[in-house]
């Protein structure tokens, strides 16, 4: 008898405790496995003059200041170096980025370019191909923020 409500004891516990997690991560829209998003009970700031800038490939760095780009929507500062350009790519998220200094130089796929000014706004749909740089003289620091993790796709979305 013992042994039956010790092995009950431990369905309804684990039960308990499966209700709780599921109950958790649709309440407050956290996927278990990826970093939680920043406590929205204190503020935060972070600077680009002090944000942990890190290399993602020659003439870029990236510092994120919310989230985890290579999981889920995150948030970060991206800088250019003056002369990076980057080959022909799209993204599987969407990209919306504030141009903070420099500019932002992108070229569609049609060939159409579109100088993005310190104090602009743009935004790139998810598998949109196109090329992108930085100015040539200043490069460019921008603030990305997408809803999925970051990708670089090489060449046209087939």
């Amino acid at each position: 008898m013992r042994r039956i409500f010790t092995w009950g004891a431990f369905v309804v516990l684990g039960w308990m405790l499966g209700a709780f997690t599921f109950f958790f991560a649709v309440t407050f829209r956290w996927p278990f496995g990826s970093t939680p998003p920043l406590p929205r009970s204190r503020l935060s700031t972070v600077s680009p003059d002090t944000a942990d800038f890190r290399f993602m490939g020659v003439g870029a760095t990236r510092a994120i200041v919310w989230g985890d780009a290579d999981r889920g929507p995150y948030g970060a500062y991206t800088k250019f170096a003056p002369g990076f350009a980057a080959p022909l790519h799209y993204h599987s998220s969407d990209m919306n980025f504030m141009v903070l200094q420099g500019a932002y130089l992108y070229k569609s796929e049609r060939g159409e370019v579109k100088r993005i000014e310190a104090g602009s706004y743009i935004f790139i749909p998810a598998c949109e191909p196109h090329w992108c740089s930085g100015d040539e003289k200043e490069g460019v620091l921008f603030y990305d923020v997408s809803p999925g993790r970051f990708d670089v796709v090489l060449g046209k979305k087939n």
